[in-house]
């Protein structure tokens, strides 16, 4: 019988601490759960980690370290009830489970008890000095936040994490708001890995259209996902800044949208005179290594490349010269200025960069056909265009009043659901119907 009774101690105890071990914990956390809130009633899961612990081991030897755990132990067991189930469940990991009370009040009183206890204590060191005991540790409780065992450590783990996160060598309450919060962050990183590692996404094309005659002159190509967090342009970039991935974005953009392009005009789905239009993030671009790949890549396509830049990130001059100076003088590129009259763009930046094509944003385009102001900005900029040999683009097209309107105020292209939507399979031209009635327009004037 002691035989039996020592080999059971040793199966379910941890040998330095002689605390319950992870599989006991288990085991009896299991019965406490099958006999439901009648055995639980109000309780809670602190998870606890030693704060100290790599470093006194690494400063004063495994010895020190040993004895700081054994002294964390101690003071975890002299500073609870019996109604508490306290377990080492790894190096430095303790699990303390607070069960079978009235109210959340009465447990909270004892956890207040429990870190006075830890911040009186000392643990004497190798070297014959002493140091404080100190630990950080996240609090779920049952049935508020959890009702199983499962989830309950899942949420005082990422409590602790909070409070770990934030300055250590306390206690924290699981908040649920913020473990959705951080919940999504880790999808949206999970999934932005994806996209750069996998290049899990693909480009649309969008006719660009002459508004002379109707004829597809360009396509601007749109990033596309399918992932379920990241599955707008807008989120990738926004967690990619958070992230300091945008240069990633900014090199996958130029290959798989040049890719998509090249694609379509070899296979004959699109002219081979069509230009693509590129967004490019105005603070980022390709390294030397990765441009010299592209150039060798697409090298016979290089001057159909137009670079669209959107003025939504802070500029960086350097960066922001080295693309101009690559597509004008090494590619015979063009430039864009997109979304100009949005905010995202100003005069300043038209001024500095001197573009070939101003894409005029579509918040000036809708519904211009009725709104004399909208009209007078759109006659302006193409006025001063024209003077500079510059051209204007009219984005967001989406009705035939829109189309008329700018083709009567100048415009030189048009772009807009109303001549065509962006397709992963782009056609070479637009509905006959309404490139028919871009001919009537310009003959017109």
């Amino acid at each position: 019988m002691q035989d039996m009774e020592r080999l059971e101690h040793e199966r379910d105890h941890d040998v330095l601490t002689s605390l319950k071990n992870r599989r006991a914990f288990q085991r009896i956390m299991d019965r406490l759960f099958s006999d439901g809130e009648e055995a639980l009633k109000k309780a809670a899961l602190l998870m606890i980690d030693l704060d100290n612990l790599k470093f006194i081991n690494d400063t004063y030897g495994h010895d020190s370290g040993d004895r700081y755990i054994k002294t964390a132990a101690d003071c975890f067991m002299e500073n609870t009830p019996e109604r508490t189930l306290v377990s080492r469940v790894s190096g430095d990991e303790f699990y303390l489970f607070f069960y079978g009370y009235h109210d959340r009040e009465e447990i909270t009183g004892l956890m207040n008890d429990l870190q006075a206890g830890i911040r009186s204590r000392k643990v004497r060191l190798s070297n014959g000095q002493t140091c404080r005991l100190q630990v950080s540790g996240g609090i779920a409780w049952y049935p508020e936040d959890a009702e199983t065992e499962e989830t309950l450590i899942k949420y005082s783990d990422f409590a602790m994490y909070c409070v770990k996160k934030t300055g250590k060598g306390r206690f924290g309450f699981f908040d649920k708001d913020a473990y959705y919060r951080e919940k999504e962050l880790l999808e949206k990183r999970a999934e932005l890995n994806e996209i750069i590692e996998n290049r899990n996404v693909y480009y649309s094309l969008q006719p660009i259209v002459d508004a002379a005659d109707g004829r597809v002159f360009a396509y601007e190509a749109l990033m596309r996902s399918n992932l379920p967090a990241l599955n707008s342009p807008d989120r990738i970039l926004s967690i990619a800044r958070m992230e300091s991935r945008l240069n990633q974005i900014e090199e996958l953009t130029w290959f798989k949208a040049m890719e998509t392009f090249v694609y379509h005009v070899e296979n004959g789905h699109i002219p081979e005179e069509s230009r693509i239009f590129i967004n490019s993030i105005a603070n980022q671009c390709m390294s030397p290594d990765q441009t010299e790949e592209f150039e060798r890549l697409y090298e016979n396509y290089l001057s159909h490349i137009v670079l669209e830049v959107t003025e939504n990130e802070p500029q960086d001059k350097i960066n922001h010269q080295y693309k101009v100076n690559r597509v004008l003088q090494n590619w015979q590129g063009e430039i864009a200025l997109d979304d100009y009259g949005s905010g995202y763009n100003s005069e300043t930046t038209l001024l500095t960069l001197n573009p070939k094509y101003i894409k005029v944003d579509l918040s000036i385009i809708r519904n211009i056909d009725t709104d004399n102001d909208k009209q007078k900005v759109v006659e302006n900029i193409v006025s001063y265009a024209h003077e500079r040999d510059m051209r204007i683009i009219a984005e967001g097209i989406e009705t035939e009043a829109e189309l008329e309107t700018t083709v009567r105020l100048g415009v030189d292209y048009l772009q807009g659901y109303y001549l065509a939507r962006p397709e992963k399979d782009p056609a070479a031209s637009i509905d006959e119907a309404v490139a028919r009635r871009l001919r009537e327009l310009a003959a017109r004037k």
